[in-house]
């Protein structure tokens, strides 16, 4: 028996020398094979080189990539940018000056209800007058220094420089009558109008907005104005109800006397 355990005991022995031997012989060869790949990179890389600098074209070819990869990125760093200014510009961040623009809202403040007839209190008016004079400016447009850009007097709006503008009005309806509107003048010229129609049988207020909006080139000096279609009829004229405004889009002057 003890003879027995002895002789399992060598046989261990060996299998153990046997297997660390053959993992040494593993080593070495993984260590040679490594070495001969890195030579033949560096002999790849030597041969590569020396062709490049026989090759003056493609010398040149290597330095057009790198002059290419350049400018991709710098047209790429440029969008970013100008991205990032757009959505700085689309949220109202980083403007030094907003476009000039004017908005004026209905205004009832100079009437009183018992003493002025065409009034009805609750901003509910009578114009008088075939133009709508009774505007107040909003509470915005001095602070920005909007009135450098226009004048306004007695339902007048004035234009003090040339280019496009967005031109709007609303005007707030609560009237018996079943038609309604008015026009939106540039000087003597009607430009925009708007009308609404709501039929009833029995003579009973009725209310209705009537909103239009349009681009219109001004010229220096050019006054808009806002004239009922038809008089006697009453308005609402409270903010957010009756208004009317207009923004500069961009500089644009038209030629007078221009040949055709």
């Amino acid at each position: 028996m003890r003879d027995k355990n002895q002789e399992m005991s060598r046989n261990l022995v060996l299998s153990v020398f046997t297997l660390s031997g053959f993992f040494v012989l593993g080593l070495v060869c993984f260590y040679n094979t490594y070495n001969i790949y890195l030579l033949e990179q560096e002999l790849l890389a030597l041969k590569v080189e020396r062709a490049i600098y026989k090759s003056p074209s493609l010398v040149e070819g290597l330095h057009s990539m790198q002059s290419d990869e350049i400018q991709v990125a710098h047209n790429l760093s440029t969008q970013s940018t100008t991205r990032k200014k757009r959505n700085i510009q689309s949220t109202g961040m980083g403007r030094s000056k907003p476009l000039p623009s004017i908005h004026l809202n209905g205004d009832t403040s100079n009437y009183i209800l018992g003493t002025h007839t065409n009034f009805n209190g609750n901003g509910h008016l009578r114009h008088l007058h075939e133009v709508f004079v009774d505007w107040r400016l909003s509470h915005w447009v001095e602070k920005t220094d909007m009135l450098s850009h226009f004048g306004y007097h007695s339902g007048y709006l004035t234009i003090k420089e040339p280019g496009l503008y967005l031109v709007y009005a609303q005007i707030y309806y609560l009237d018996v009558h079943d038609q309604n509107g008015y026009k939106v003048f540039k000087n003597s010229e009607g430009i925009l109008q708007c009308t609404v129609q709501i039929h009833s049988r029995n003579q009973k207020l009725k209310g209705n907005t009537c909103f239009t909006m349009g681009v219109e080139h001004m010229s220096r000096g050019d006054r808009i104005s806002i004239k009922d279609i038809t008089q006697d009829h009453y308005s609402c004229f409270q903010p957010g109800k009756s208004f009317f405004g207009a923004v500069k889009l961009g500089d644009f002057e038209i030629e007078s006397n221009r040949e055709f």
